[in-house]
């Protein structure tokens, strides 16, 4: 059959196949069967017409089906004779032939409501796409039409498609949004109070470890989500949402397929987000409301499993008057399933109310539903305990909360023991340090050591998990008191649950402070870098952060498992490692002591900025800028002018990949430099006085113009395209909006904006959003460059880690910037005068060492005596020029160390 369906599937979606017409009822093994038997009588098979007849039947404008050619068909006697063959019923086939030259709406609307099954299956989950293409009017003409016949359609296939549509269907043609700019700026100053509240106090935030009271999360008022009422303008599409979307759902909401339900479940919540809010009460609530009543078990199931999604989207104030009174009827349903499933949704509700409504409405339904006889609503309850412990006030949580997850803990079922050990974490952290009974804490120290007869081997990877919180729980003062429980962790058989703990080690560094986390973590962090590659990488994708925790005099010791990460990956060509090592150069370069930075994190950048891989390369070439700021120096040496001299070699380079790099550099060098100072004029940056000073004393056109747009004069007519494209997109999403450009870079701007290349008019064509991803690709997914990017990105994971994170980020600077340097650093950074100076001599010199390579490029001994000579006649060149310069040419020579440049050095002296 086709599309390879049975025989009962395709009879369902494609029809009863067409009946015969010559009335002959044998098949072709019948056929060959008779041939083979000498005793009945062969049939003579069908005469084919003459030539001259076939003529005359087509100018009669004969049009009757044709005829195919016979099959041969062996006989008795060895030979072969033409079977009989059957026409093709050419209307059945019409019935498959989809008409392309329909429009896309009016295809939509013929075959979704087509006699063939597949046929309506394929067009109605294409009824969004065409509402969004055809637009409003169109799609309330054409296809809201449909919808009501599709919901009562046979094939239950079609009716959970129709379900999943309706709800992209009503965000298409979703009402615009009333124009209350007054009520969204008070609410936005209701949010913001409301987040403010949630912070801790100014000078706990601005300590560089992560700590916590112990009485701090017991004593905080739990405060519900803000709610903003929601207005729309009720126009055509809005009235076609309420007049036929929602009567589609209600009926699919009571279908007796659970796939259908589901889908039609997640619909109404889809189309609630779009409603206006007091819509949203008296139509979907008040048809939720109806199933929440029905005699059926599976809608009463289903009722709550929307209320539970609805919880988000709802009025608090419907929520305490309706929804409470629900669950309270769903806590004495006679259906265990009902039981289960309201169970599983207190959590979400409560959430969304105010702490003694809680208490007095929905807690005591809780507790009757702790000790139902069914243990998987009892497993429903343990899920949903976190959510009451946080919202019920520190009384309820003593005298409720804590002896009823004692009775967890202890009970007979196997799964509710599994469910409350999994949240024992969490658990502890919502309680509180003041709250938690050395029993609970037992209780947690132990899960690691806990036989396969009392839970599941799965509960150790839940305890790693939530350890961060548990440590902020307690604190450093007793993180002792569960270091054994992190030995074992840490040691466990099964790979998940070291892989939880290496990614989360630098939080529990933030929070124990310094000096602990050198005592204990910093000997697991080494192990879990000789670990299996699924554990080394979350070691190495957070070392940065954890070396920002750990005392100064042990940061530096890590660069040597950093290299030995390296050589590593470039031996089994495990390009990831060094891809994540090289996007957090910047941050490494500010945790990191100045000479180690200089002696083993420049030569480490330089070694990935020219990798195999092109990721690797563009990643690391977006930090340089960051690590010439870092390399300033105190006294007078050539580690910046070394730098500088490496980077300006890069637009020579004879391969174009490198070429390309040095664009990537010089977008990285224009964001550290310049774009850091804009953020500052705009207000968005440079908050204290060291940062003002240190950005006044930046100047734009020293960094930019003298040491970057040199080389893009120079590539920007390259011979291969894609370093051109590579300038262009560069200047088309960075330089072209630059307001205070200075005149070289201005000219540049210019010249490519006025290029008549095919491939540069496209690039300009494409726009800045499009030239920036281009030329970032996936290094950085932020919409905006603002580079670095602090850290990995972060998900958050549940409350604690949000709190660490979130104070974390508060005790650094945001984005390593020229603002980073102190007031007391200021003059280190150059003068116009000096970049000016130091510029021109750099780049002089990388045409000379480019002109003298390239001299005899097939003679080694040429070549090598060329190259041998270079820095020779620079140092001459060098020593020149400082005879007759000036008094800041002169100073600039002296101060950073220009007539002793050496530039053969390479990062293998640094690894060795």
């Amino acid at each position: 059959m086709m599309f390879g369906f049975g025989r009962r599937d395709s009879t369902e979606l494609f029809g009863q196949p067409a009946a015969s017409t010559d009335g002959n009822e044998n098949s072709n093994s019948t056929n060959n069967a008779e041939s083979e038997s000498p005793t009945p009588p062969r049939q003579p098979a069908p005469a084919s017409p003459t030539p001259a007849a076939a003529a005359a039947q087509a100018a009669a404008g004969n049009n009757t089906n044709k005829t195919p050619k016979p099959k041969a068909v062996p006989n008795a006697n060895g030979g072969n004779e033409s079977a009989p063959a059957q026409p093709i019923n050419m209307e059945a086939v019409r019935m498959y032939l989809i008409d392309e030259s329909l429009s896309f709406a009016e295809r939509v609307e013929r075959y979704a409501q087509s006699q063939l099954p597949l046929q309506r299956l394929v067009y109605v989950n294409q009824i969004a796409d065409c509402a969004k293409e055809v637009g409003e009017q169109v799609a309330v003409e054409k296809l809201f039409p449909l919808l009501t016949g599709i919901a009562q359609d046979h094939e239950r296939i079609i009716r959970q498609a129709l379900a999943a549509q309706l709800g992209q269907l009503a965000q298409v043609v979703a009402p615009a949004l009333e124009d209350d700019s007054t009520a969204s700026q008070q609410q936005q100053r209701q949010q913001q109070q409301h987040d403010n509240d949630d912070n801790d106090d100014d000078d706990a935030k601005k300590q560089p470890v992560l700590r916590r009271s112990a009485s701090s999360n017991a004593t905080r008022d739990f405060k519900p989500r803000a709610f903003k009422p929601r207005r729309v303008r009720k126009g055509i599409g809005y009235g076609q949402i309420r007049n036929v979307i929602v009567p589609c759902l209600e009926k699919l909401l009571a279908d007796d397929v659970v796939e259908v339900r589901l889908s039609a479940s997640r619909a109404v919540v889809a189309v609630a987000k779009v409603m206006d809010s007091e819509d949203v009460g008296s139509v979907i609530l008040t048809l939720v409301l109806s199933m929440a009543h029905d005699e059926a078990d599976d809608v009463r199931m289903t009722a709550v499993g929307v209320l539970h999604d609805l919880a988000r989207v709802l009025d608090p104030q419907l929520i305490q008057n309706f929804v409470a009174l629900e669950m309270k009827s769903f806590a004495d349903d006679p259906s265990f399933r009902v039981r289960k499933a309201a169970a599983l949704c207190f959590g979400t509700v409560v959430m969304t109310m105010a702490p003694d409504v809680v208490v007095a409405k929905l807690l005591p339904p809780y507790l009757k539903l702790c000790s139902d006889r069914i243990w998987g609503v009892r497993k429903g309850c343990v899920e949903s305990i976190v959510a009451f412990t946080q919202v019920v006030p520190p009384i309820e949580r003593a005298q409720q909360m804590v002896p009823l997850f004692e009775r967890f803990i202890a009970d007979q079922s196997r799964w509710v023991r599994n469910c409350a050990y999994e949240v024992l974490g969490r658990f502890i952290y919502a309680l509180g340090s003041n709250l938690l009974t050395q029993e609970l804490l037992e209780h947690y120290v132990e899960v690691p050591n806990l036989s396969d007869s009392v839970v599941d081997a799965d509960v150790a990877y839940s305890c790693a998990f939530s350890f961060p919180a548990v440590a902020m729980t307690l604190g450093p003062d007793r993180f002792e008191e569960i270091l054994p429980t992190l030995r074992a962790l840490s040691k466990h058989t099964k790979f998940n649950v070291r892989r939880t703990l290496s990614h989360s080690l630098y939080e529990i560094a933030a929070i124990i402070g310094p000096a602990l986390s050198a005592r204990y973590l910093a000997g697991l962090f080494e192990l879990f870098l000789r670990d299996l590659d699924e554990v080394r990488m979350g070691a190495i994708n957070t070392i940065s952060r954890f070396l920002a925790a750990l005392p100064e005099s042990f940061r530096g010791n890590f660069l040597a498992h950093v290299w030995s990460v390296v050589r590593q990956s470039e031996a089994v060509k495990v390009w990831r490692y060094r891809h994540s090592l090289a996007a957090q150069l910047a941050d490494l370069a500010h945790v990191l002591p100045r000479d180690v930075v200089v002696t083993q994190l420049v030569p480490l950048a330089r070694r990935f900025a020219e990798d195999k891989v092109a990721v690797v390369r563009d990643q690391a070439s977006l930090h340089i800028g960051q690590l010439m700021l870092r390399v300033l120096p105190t006294t007078a040496d050539a580690s910046f002018v070394d730098l500088c001299n490496w980077y300006a070699q890069f637009a020579r380079h004879r391969r174009f990949r490198q070429r390309r790099s040095f664009v990537v550099m010089s977008l990285g060098i224009f964001n550290a430099v310049v774009r850091s100072v804009d953020d500052d004029d705009d207000g968005n940056g440079g908050d204290n006085e060291a940062s003002a000073s240190s950005s006044a004393n930046v100047d734009k056109e020293g960094w930019f113009a003298h040491l970057c747009v040199p080389g893009l004069e120079l590539l920007r007519t390259d011979k291969v395209v894609g370093v051109r494209m590579a300038v262009a997109r560069f200047v088309v999403a960075f330089l072209q909006d630059w307001k205070d450009a200075d005149a070289r870079s201005r000219a540049l701007v210019d010249a490519v904006l006025n290029d008549k290349d095919e491939a540069i008019a496209r690039v300009i064509a494409e726009g800045p959003a499009s030239a920036r991803a281009a030329l970032l690709g996936g290094v950085v997914n932020e919409e905006k460059f603002t580079m670095p990017v602090p850290g990995l990105p972060w998900h958050a994971r549940d409350e604690a880690q949000r709190d660490a994170e979130l104070r974390w980020r508060a005790t650094r600077p945001h984005g390593h910037s020229v603002r980073d340097v102190g007031a007391s650093d200021a003059t280190l950074l150059p003068s116009a005068k000096e970049m000016a100076y130091l510029c021109e001599r750099i780049w002089n010199k990388s045409s000379d060492a480019t002109s003298a390579s390239s001299t005899t490029p097939n003679d080694t001994s040429s070549s090598s005596s060329s190259s041998s000579s270079t820095p020779a006649s620079a140092t001459e060149g060098s020593q020149g020029d400082e005879s007759t310069a000036t008094a800041p040419e002169a100073y600039a020579d002296a101060r950073f160390g220009v007539a002793s440049t050496d530039t053969t050095s390479t990062s293998d002296s640094a690894e060795s």
